[in-house]
């Protein structure tokens, strides 16, 4: 099997040759981002590129809303990224920074300090909607062929809403003014569903959707008897209408899901990742197996901290295990449940993923 076919399979629950290898971030295709021009990845990127089964990451592109000022400048080391929301009565201003030696934003000011701001937020968002285009992803399917398939990575209400605030304040919010959280998150959901309607009506046939924001809410956050109002009855919508589409609908959620996976099956999604054991997680690839099993397609199996500081020896024992646990007869995926940011990648992490890799082609046979 090629890799676009044996991704479709797995992924569909259907018979493949192999585990499926996905780099993650590690995006092979996309030849200007961070991984493909930092020399000291450029090993590794030419081994995942040999051996790996590329999820390449996209993204429809999208216009400034017109609401909205946009600027980035550099400083001090770091890119800088200023946006400012021109809500009715008041504006509001996020500040973020990218430092140099490091692949990640770091927010420094939220949009919404107050209940006012989050208000202000609520009646700006009509105003957020706007016409996207994927001439940019449909050209990207067309260089990848058949080394995999185009992933883009929406977000759900809660994705969007616990990142306008602070963490803290959102959870705050959440418990003692659950009336604004909601009509926070039906709005941000109104505007999502239009940008996601216009890429599935543009032809998204065997794409993966990604679905990010669930992990917000789960425990310690928020106890779980929250999580239908607050993630799962959304995904039910959204990971429909994907499906409708001919496309995979993939949930991604960090942390502690155990007390979660009923809402992710009624969600009927089609694969979920990254499925973190303890202490990261609260439930071990064999425990999802027996769950869910048959219902969708399990992805991840390995830390990144295991990856960053562990030998090579117990590198390809978490392999041999994962596949002893998650391989069944098929839905299952090997990957990091994170990508290395650091730069330069050292040489242990880069050793313990080609150990990683040669270990999934050896025992992920079927």
């Amino acid at each position: 099997m090629n890799s676009r076919e044996r991704l479709l399979a797995c992924a569909r629950l259907q018979p493949v040759d192999r585990v499926p290898f996905s780099g993650y971030e590690l995006d092979v295709i996309q030849k200007d981002n961070f991984y493909n021009i930092q020399p000291s990845y450029r090993e590794l990127m030419e081994y995942i590129r040999l051996h790996g089964d590329c999820l390449c990451m996209t993204s429809e592109e999208r216009p400034v809303p017109k609401i909205m000022e946009h600027r980035q400048w550099r400083g001090e080391g770091c890119i800088w990224s200023e946006k400012i929301i021109h809500a009715p009565g008041r504006d509001l201003r996020t500040l973020q920074k990218k430092n140099d030696d490091i692949e990640t934003w770091w927010t420094l000011e939220h949009y919404c300090k107050d209940s006012a701001d989050v208000e202000a937020y609520i009646k700006a968002l009509p105003d957020m909607a706007v016409k996207v285009s994927m001439d940019n992803v449909k050209r990207e399917e067309k260089e990848l062929g058949d080394r995999g398939i185009m992933m883009l990575s929406p977000s759900d209400p809660i994705c969007e809403g616990a990142e306008i605030i602070e963490m803290g304040q959102f959870l705050v919010y959440a418990i003692t003014e659950p009336d604004m959280i909601g009509r926070l998150l039906d709005s941000i959901f109104e505007v999502q569903m239009h940008h996601l309607r216009q890429i599935l009506r543009s032809g998204a046939e065997d794409m993966m959707f990604r679905i990010c924001g669930p992990e917000y809410a789960t425990p310690p956050y928020l106890p779980p008897s929250m999580f239908y109002d607050l993630v799962t009855k959304y995904l039910v919508v959204m990971c429909r209408e994907i499906r409708e589409a001919g496309a995979i609908p993939r949930i991604h959620c960090h942390g502690k899901i155990s007390r979660v996976l009923d809402d992710f099956l009624m969600t009927e999604c089609m694969a979920l990742d990254p499925c973190e054991p303890p202490p990261d997680g609260d439930c071990d690839l064999a425990y999802i197996k027996s769950k869910c099993g048959g219902r969708f397609c399990i992805m991840g199996g390995m830390e990144l901290h295991e990856l960053e500081n562990s030998s090579p020896e117990r590198i390809r024992a978490i392999v041999k295990k994962a596949m002893e646990d998650a391989k069944g007869d098929t839905g299952y995926i090997m990957m990091s449940t994170a990508a290395p940011i650091n730069i330069p990648l050292s040489e242990k992490t880069q050793g313990n993923y080609f150990e990683m890799i040669d270990a999934t082609l050896e025992y992920g046979r079927y």
